[in-house]
């Protein structure tokens, strides 16, 4: 998981709905997206459609479960990386 939508409190069913239903539509819409934002370098529909995983799964979950784990003894290891 190299990005993630986090809130540091409880967001209201409303606005998740709302947030997932964006990202359905922007989902649905990568053809236009791209067509948008064109980019010479590399076909950012083939980005966006290939080398992006959006669902979250258990294994993602534990990837940044260990991610964050190791980020606190880190931090704990050396303060000043928290500042």
């Amino acid at each position: 998981m190299m990005a993630a939508w986090i809130a540091n409190k409880p967001l209201p069913e409303s606005f998740i709905k709302a947030f997932d239903l964006a990202n359905q539509v922007g989902l649905d819409n990568l053809a236009a997206v791209s067509a948008e934002n064109p980019y010479s370098y590399f076909d950012l529909e083939t980005y966006f459609r290939e080398k992006i995983s959006y669902d979250v799964n258990p294994e993602k979950m534990q990837a940044l479960q260990l991610f964050l784990e190791l980020m606190q003894q880190t931090n704990a290891a050396d303060p000043d990386l928290s500042k």
